[in-house]
């Protein structure tokens, strides 16, 4: 598996071919639309990841965000 050495998810997409980038950034305008408030959008395991933060939830049992 490939992954990403993008720092963001604008830099991921820009990273993928034409035809992913449209696919990918139509399913992130619906994730983003529908994500809880406070969850975030990072790169996790050079992916786009969807997470709760450590801030609102400190105690997990690798100290990484919740995805």
């Amino acid at each position: 598996m490939v992954s990403s050495k993008a720092k963001t998810a604008d830099q991921y997409l820009e990273e993928l071919p034409e035809d992913r980038r449209e696919t990918i950034g139509a399913i992130r305008k619906v994730i983003l639309a529908n994500l809880p408030k406070g969850d975030k959008e990072s790169i996790l395991w050079g992916i786009i990841s969807y997470c709760i933060p450590l801030e609102d939830y400190p105690k997990t049992c690798n100290g990484r965000p919740l995805g």
